[in-house]
């Protein structure tokens, strides 16, 4: 769902590698996990967190909070982690991924075709990518086979 990433001492490479760590994560779970819209998660390099929000797009990290200094904004945030509900960390509560694939199937036209004579069934072998538009269109790209004939 999210990832706090921890490293008990705060040194410019460690923060650099916990970064690219993150960033790794994030791409991760985009390409494994359609419904989700946003990726939240967290570093904790020695005394400072910093969160991280990555989109589809892009990522960005937030500047760093001093747990030593503030513990009661870490507790904040941590508990915010623990307890949210899964909208808040990104993902479509919505979407509801199909079941078994033997039902969902699409009706495609052939290429060069310009008659609704010349549709396929196919059945959907996968849903590869989701992306939720806030306003617009949504796209799908589906891994599809068609029937054999």
């Amino acid at each position: 769902m999210s990832v706090i990433n921890v490293k008990y001492r705060y040194t410019k490479a460690l923060l650099k590698a916990s970064k690219e760590y993150m960033v790794e994560v994030s791409r991760l779970v985009f390409t494994n996990q359609v419904h989700c819209r946003f990726f939240v998660g967290a570093l904790l390099t020695g005394p400072e967190m910093r969160i991280a929000l990555f989109t589809r797009g892009c990522g960005a990290f937030s500047e760093p909070i001093n747990i030593y200094a503030n513990p009661v904004r870490y507790m904040q945030v941590l508990s915010w982690f623990m307890h949210t509900e899964l909208r808040y960390l990104g993902y479509n509560t919505y979407y509801e991924a199909p079941t078994s694939i033997e039902n969902l199937s699409l009706w495609l036209t052939k290429a060069n075709s310009t008659t609704e004579a010349d549709m396929v069934q196919t059945s959907v072998l996968s849903i590869i990518y989701n992306s939720i538009a806030g306003f617009g269109c949504t796209t799908w790209v589906m891994a599809v086979r068609g029937l054999k004939q």
